[in-house]
């Protein structure tokens, strides 16, 4: 019996990490295009995306109807939209201006997004992202996801709120500096 026992075993120790890694694998090879914001953002926000400049986000949302963030020291800029929409409460738009950084076009960098429910999140994040690559805990999962661009996207779900975060050269998530 625990002959038979210790067989079954070995196979499952070596076949369940592959599995698992083959589940990852699918999520990480996925490119996402950082042009086409369908790939990555909800659809209330067709014309906005990563890397875009504040010029170009200007001429698209009015920010003097924005709550204007700067955090001291003044690495970046947030704009703060409340959203009258049935899935969306808010959104936290952030721009590198770290007058230090290579970045001369002030790029967004970061959007959070604060949905209405738990669950609407989670819809979000699976639809567009699939499985987490990180389960922290039953509230905060997370994804690293190749683009088309010179760097990453990370995006961390906690509870009802996403970030979706690009790793431009110089912005605030630089992974080099």
């Amino acid at each position: 019996m625990k002959k038979n026992f210790i067989l079954l075993m070995i196979p499952l120790y070596f076949i369940a990490p592959l599995i698992l890694l083959a589940q990852n694998e699918n999520t990480s090879h996925r490119k996402i295009n950082i042009d086409n914001s369908s790939e990555y953002l909800p659809f209330y926000l067709t014309d906005i995306r990563l890397g875009m400049s504040f010029d170009e986000f200007e001429s698209i949302k009015d920010t003097l109807f924005l709550k204007k963030i700067v955090p001291n020291p003044p690495l970046w800029v947030g704009f703060v939209e409340t959203v009258d929409d049935e899935k969306i409460d808010e959104i936290l738009y952030k721009f590198d201006i770290n007058y230090a950084s290579v970045n001369r076009i002030a790029p967004l960098f970061q959007i959070n997004i604060v949905f209405r429910l738990i669950e609407q999140a989670k819809n979000f994040t699976n639809d567009k992202f699939g499985e987490p690559q990180l389960r922290i805990d039953a509230f905060d999962k997370q994804w690293i996801l190749r683009t088309n661009k010179n760097y990453v996207l990370i995006i961390k779900q906690r509870n009802n709120e996403v970030k979706i975060i690009a790793t431009i050269p110089g912005s605030e998530w630089d992974p080099n500096e």
